[in-house]
């Protein structure tokens, strides 16, 4: 039997210590999936699927469970195939020049790149998957005098792979 709850995160062990552990399995779930925690949906739902919780347990009930070897290699199956549709698009970071940034939205790194490539003309190095630490940043647009975060631009465009915009990148000041 496996723990599989360590390979999560401590996103959601930071949410449910503040939350005191109040919060429901299926509140949880709910909240995976409208701030795009993949894994942590696709987990709970496994996991209500097996009968290894119930909906009304509290959610601390996911430190609990255990999955046997071949419990892990079918979450894993699930989680892979994106059972639930979660996130297909991701926010990626392409360094253009010396101080800059170009950010898109897409569902792969490659396509991101050939449209990167195909939009400045210019080979790809390194390119980051940067969804996880810049979805909720938010940037302040002079067009519109509108500051958003990368989740409501993302929701804002209707075709992938997109250009969303080009940042500076800030320098340290130690």
């Amino acid at each position: 039997m496996q723990p599989i709850i360590g390979q999560l995160g401590r996103v959601w062990e930071n949410i449910m210590i503040n939350n005191e552990f109040k919060q429901t399995v299926e509140q949880l779930f709910h909240d995976a999936r409208i701030y795009d925690m993949s894994h942590m949906a696709h987990y709970i739902y496994f996991c209500l699927i097996k009968g290894k919780m119930m909906k009304t347990d509290l959610a601390k009930k996911i430190y609990e469970v255990e999955l046997t070897d071949q419990e892990v290699h079918e979450f894993e199956e699930m989680n892979k195939k994106n059972l639930l549709k979660i996130t297909p698009i991701k926010l990626f970071a392409i360094k253009h020049g010396n101080e800059n940034y170009a950010f898109y939205f897409g569902a792969t790194a490659k396509e991101v790149i050939e449209l990167h490539e195909k939009r400045t003309k210019v080979k790809v190095n390194k390119i980051t998957n940067c969804h996880n630490q810049m979805i909720d940043k938010s940037i302040y647009c002079p067009e519109t005098k509108t500051t958003k975060t990368f989740r409501q631009m993302m929701k804002d465009q209707f075709e992938f792979p997109c250009y969303v915009c080009e940042m500076e990148a800030m320098r340290s000041t130690k």
